[in-house]
């Protein structure tokens, strides 16, 4: 695959996310929506989120934009070091 298009899917995840993380996040919607409507608002008064059943949620990872950039670097070298062979 050359760089560019390698950029252009870079593009196309920003604008409709794919992968296992967008299919768990979906699996973790639903079950949060029946973890609330079978919820006991006395024992727990704060509702489900769907973070709550994400597995290996770690919280914000790297910008998007700074992944792309550092990628983007990382072509750069290889590019550099071609040359150099």
């Amino acid at each position: 695959m050359r760089p560019h298009e390698f950029g252009e899917w870079i593009a196309y995840a920003h604008v409709s996310p794919w992968g296992e993380q967008r299919a768990d996040l979906r699996s973790a919607i639903v079950a949060s929506v029946i973890a609330n409507v079978n919820r006991d608002s006395r024992r727990r008064p704060a509702p489900f989120k769907p973070a709550d059943f994400m597995p290996f949620d770690e919280g914000p990872g790297e910008d998007a934009d700074a992944l792309a950039a550092r990628i983007w670097g990382t072509f750069d070298k290889m590019k550099m070091q071609s040359r150099r062979d």
